[in-house]
């Protein structure tokens, strides 16, 4: 089985990055994202930010910036994210953080833009953790839904709009004890998610999940 990583963050509108370019500080500098999805930069130009990870940002920039500097370096950082997100975690081709811009989103299109399930996906048992129901220790606060009654019967109701924040996770395996699971997930996510930092989240969620290693923050450089 392949393991699951976590892919870079994407951005939005409203979210805030700083660019700096090694022994070049004036080309560098802060910026925030339009509505439309982009910043500029002098030199540069227009960076078009709508479904594009911070690290093809960051080698769009250094490679046009090759016109005017010999081998720039350059380091993009996300400094505040305002945006509206959502996270898509577990049994996924590409697991991330998906930004919702001012558009509405679903489960279906959330796991869609992630890659959709993987062999081991359980479409059967697709968890959503709602925004604001951070304490997941209560199944309560935990929704189950299955996509495969969706597909098969149009059960729409396996199909709900999601809001800035919602987690959505697939697991591997059906679990039986899902509250004893999202104690689980919440200790390794809390301070991963819950802080929204600048982000690509590695090495492996799969083994945090089972117990076997951590999730690393790095930034983009």
């Amino acid at each position: 089985m392949a393991v699951p990583t976590i892919s870079e963050a994407t951005l939005g509108p409203g979210d805030e990055v700083e660019v700096a370019v090694w022994r070049n500080p004036d080309l560098g500098g802060k910026y925030t994202v339009a509505t439309n999805g982009e910043f500029f930069i002098p030199l540069v130009g227009a960076i078009q930010t709508e479904g594009v990870g911070v690290t093809v940002i960051r080698d769009k920039i250094t490679e046009s910036l090759r016109a005017y500097l010999k081998d720039p370096q350059v380091t993009l950082t996300v400094s505040n994210y305002r945006s509206r997100k959502v996270f898509v975690l577990g049994e996924v081709q590409k697991p991330g953080i998906f930004s919702l811009g001012n558009q509405s989103m679903t489960l279906v299109d959330a796991i869609a833009l992630a890659g959709g399930l993987t062999l081991d996906g359980k479409g059967k048992q697709v968890f959503r953790i709602p925004a604001g129901e951070r304490d997941a220790s209560a199944t309560g606060s935990v929704e189950e839904y299955d996509i495969m009654k969706l597909l098969r019967q149009g059960d729409m109701a396996q199909n709900p709009r999601l809001a800035n924040g919602d987690i959505i996770y697939i697991p591997p395996t059906t679990i039986a004890n899902v509250d004893r699971f999202f104690k689980h997930l919440r200790n390794i996510m809390e301070p991963i998610v819950w802080m929204e930092r600048a982000i690509i989240l590695a090495p492996h969620v799969d083994d945090a999940l089972h117990g076997e290693g951590g999730a690393v923050l790095i930034n983009s450089n």
